[in-house]
């Protein structure tokens, strides 16, 4: 998606994407500051919101796309 072919994914799949990416970011800033004992509540319940998200998005496409076949 990012090498420019976005235009070959569904805004569905698109949208879960987002959310995984989202929550990558976060994990990665959380695992970062665990490292060096400096990891705030704001941190960590970003990185739990963010993964909480994209599990939820993820459930949906899955079960959609496993009914569908």
């Amino acid at each position: 998606m990012r090498a420019c072919n976005a235009a070959l994914f569904t805004d569905e799949f698109k949208a879960v994407f987002d959310k995984v990416c989202r929550y990558r970011d976060a994990k990665e800033v959380a695992d970062n500051h665990r490292r060096f004992d400096m990891l705030s509540e704001r941190d960590a319940a970003e990185e739990t919101t963010t993964r909480q998200a994209f599990a939820e998005a993820y459930k949906i496409f899955w079960e959609k796309h496993q009914t569908a076949a």
